[in-house]
């Protein structure tokens, strides 16, 4: 591994740290535990976090406002690496607000949520259980094909359970980004990666959850494989636009793609080369 773009990645945010310390550097859990219990107290945990009110909630309604609404602030949250016990009276909103019953996609968050949490869920999880389509993957409304956005949504939020295999076999048939009729690129974005992701898909999102489930030894993975390989001639990934809509504050997109991109090679015993 390249050891600059290494020494890079742990010059940055606890966020960053302590993920890059478990999942690239191999550090004993007693180190990078305590590397993430410092993202409630510094940089942009804290940062967040200092936005939360009395009540729990980021802005008034728990889903909304893009990207500074309560769902969002939480979710990324997670994504940081925050326990869950820290944010769980505001995630537990969710079980007096049934705003997930509206939209597959926001039962997705509401399960992660809930879960993260540790709160009790299984409502909301037998809920995106029925909403499963024929094809395997789900979508925000009615409809006969999956969304990959709504999909991904609800894989990121579901336990281990033979519906989130069949969810990521829906994607496997797509080699996450391509028509399963055609095999052309389905949208040129699914291959700009963003962080945060919001509620939209791309495939190092994709690549990153397959990863988390150690189920990245699928050859149908290999196309999306093939453009992560490729990289900045400085061993590093660079940012993109990031989805329109208010923050609280920017994160450094270029270390997250850096750090999500080579766990994943890393975890699919690749190599990435230089662009």
């Amino acid at each position: 591994m390249d050891e600059e773009a290494l020494s890079w990645l742990l010059d940055s945010d606890p966020a960053i740290r302590w993920q890059v310390l478990r999942d690239l550097c191999d550090a004993p859990a007693a180190e990078w535990e305590a590397e993430r219990a410092r993202v409630a107290v510094e940089g942009w945990g804290a940062e967040l976090l200092s936005h939360r009110d009395a009540s729990g909630r980021w802005t008034p309604k728990i889903y909304g406002e893009k990207w500074i609404s309560t769902t969002y602030s939480l979710l990324e949250l997670r994504q940081y690496g925050l326990p869950g016990e820290v944010v769980r009276d505001s995630c537990a909103l969710f079980l007096t607000d049934d705003i997930w019953r509206k939209d597959m996609c926001i039962a997705g968050f509401a399960l992660a949520l809930l879960s993260w949490a540790g709160l009790p869920h299984d409502e909301v999880l037998q809920f995106v259980l029925a909403g499963q389509l024929e094809d395997g993957g789900w979508n925000c409304v009615p409809a006969r094909h999956s969304s990959f956005h709504t999909t991904i949504n609800v894989l990121d939020g579901l336990p281990d359970l033979a519906a989130a295999e069949r969810g990521r076999e829906f994607l496997l048939q797509h080699r996450l980004f391509r028509s399963h009729r055609t095999g052309e690129v389905v949208k040129p974005e699914f291959l700009r990666p963003v962080f945060p992701p919001r509620w939209r898909y791309d495939t190092l999102r994709a690549l990153d959850h397959f990863w988390a489930a150690d189920a990245l030894d699928d050859e149908r993975l290999s196309d999306a494989l093939g453009e992560l390989e490729k990289r900045e001639r400085d061993g590093r990934w660079k940012a993109t636009a990031p989805h329109p809509g208010k923050v609280w504050f920017e994160v450094d997109q270029a270390r997250w793609n850096t750090l999500r991109a080579l766990r994943v090679l890393r975890g699919a015993g690749r190599t990435a080369s230089p662009a």
